[in-house]
C-alpha cells in the first residue's frame, strides 16, 4: 500500500510541476540612456564628473513562470554605448561597450504585466582612461505581453563600480525600453 501511495504521489508531483512551469528561451533588443557618474578622481581634481551615453542592448535569455503568478528569468546581455556629452572635465567616465549576466525574479500581475527585479554582474570598458571594470548591478522593469510572443520591456538599473583608474564612487544610472521575443 505504502508503494502505490508513493508512486502515485510521484506521478502527481511530476505532473502538477509539468503544468505549473512554463518555461522559454528568449531574445532581447533595448535602447536606451544611461548616466556615468564618479565623485571625483585625478581627471577632475576631486570635482564629480558626468557623461550621458546612448546605448544599445542586446540579450538572450531563459524565463521560467513557476506556479500561476511567480517568474524566474536569465540573461547573457552585450552593449554598445556611444557618448552624448560630459561635464567640463572631460570624458573620464565615458563607457563604449558592456556585458554580463544577470538573474530577473518577478511576479506577474494578471495575464499580461511582469513587473520584475534585476540583479547581476557586469565588466565595462571606461573609454578614455582605458580602463575595465566589473560591477555589481540591481534594477527593476516592467514588462507586457503585447500579443503572442512579442512583448515590450520598461526598466532602470543601477550600477556600481567601486574605483575605477583613479576615479572614486564610479556609478551609473540606466533606463531603457525594448522588445522581447519570446520562442514558445
Amino acid at each position: 500500500m505504502l508503494k502505490k501511495l508513493v508512486t502515485a504521489g510521484v506521478i502527481l508531483l511530476t505532473s502538477s510541476m509539468s503544468y505549473a512551469m512554463c518555461g522559454a528561451p528568449y531574445l532581447a533588443a533595448s535602447l536606451g540612456m544611461k548616466i556615468n557618474t564618479t565623485s571625483g578622481g585625478s581627471a577632475s581634481a576631486g570635482a564629480p564628473v558626468n557623461a550621458r551615453v546612448a546605448n544599445g542592448l542586446l540579450a538572450i535569455g531563459y524565463g521560467v513562470t513557476m506556479l500561476p503568478c511567480w517568474y524566474l528569468g536569465a540573461e547573457i546581455f552585450a552593449a554598445q554605448d556611444a557618448g552624448i556629452d560630459n561635464n567640463d572635465f572631460g570624458s573620464s567616465v565615458m563607457t563604449s561597450a558592456n556585458y554580463g549576466i544577470s538573474v530577473l525574479p518577478g511576479f506577474w500581475f494578471g495575464d499580461r504585466t511582469l513587473g520584475y527585479v534585476r540583479l547581476g554582474a557586469q565588466r565595462t570598458q571606461f573609454s578614455q582612461v582605458s580602463a575595465h571594470s566589473t560591477g555589481g548591478q540591481a534594477g527593476f522593469g516592467v514588462q507586457v505581453n503585447l500579443m503572442e510572443n512579442w512583448n515590450m520591456r520598461v526598466e532602470y538599473t543601477y550600477s556600481a563600480y567601486g574605483t575605477v583608474a583613479g576615479m572614486t564612487d564610479t556609478q551609473s544610472d540606466q533606463a531603457n525600453i525594448g522588445i522581447v521575443y519570446r520562442f514558445e
